[in-house]
């Protein structure tokens, strides 16, 4: 019997195979010794309750703990950041997870205004007034 596998057969094996080893890769859970399940954290390699690491809206199935992903946040917002990823790979974070994660009121309303003015700066009709602090 011969088989013979066609290249999008092949690149959909290497693409299910890469998701599986990252999935295994970033995955690490285990149960304590009072049968709380614990979860590796990528970025800090603390072991944490599974409850300690959000929910979030990627597909990627990346997960680190909400501490580290917070700070993760806080550094790119102060770095003017607004297309903010997964810090393993290239996936995007959504707003709505961005949100969630932010306990800063500081941070947040500095993301939404580094929004707000990203659309402003593409938006054709918009103009910046010459003068400072006209509001």
């Amino acid at each position: 019997m011969i088989t013979v596998t066609t290249p999008v057969a092949a690149a959909a094996s290497v693409s299910n195979a890469a998701a599986a080893a990252c999935e295994s890769l970033t995955v690490r859970t285990r149960r304590s010794s009072a049968g709380v399940e614990l979860r590796e954290c990528p970025l800090c390699y603390d072991e944490l309750p599974v409850s300690d690491f959000p929910e979030l809206l990627l597909q990627c199935n990346h997960k680190s703990c909400a501490g580290c992903m917070e700070e993760y946040l806080k550094i790119e917002i102060g770095e003017s950041r607004i297309d903010i990823s997964c810090p393993e790979c290239t996936e995007r974070l959504h707003p709505t997870d961005i949100q969630k994660l932010l306990k800063s009121d500081i941070h947040m309303n500095k993301y939404e205004e580094f929004m707000v003015r990203r659309v402003l700066v593409r938006d054709p009709d918009t103009r910046w007034c010459p003068a400072p602090d006209c509001g």
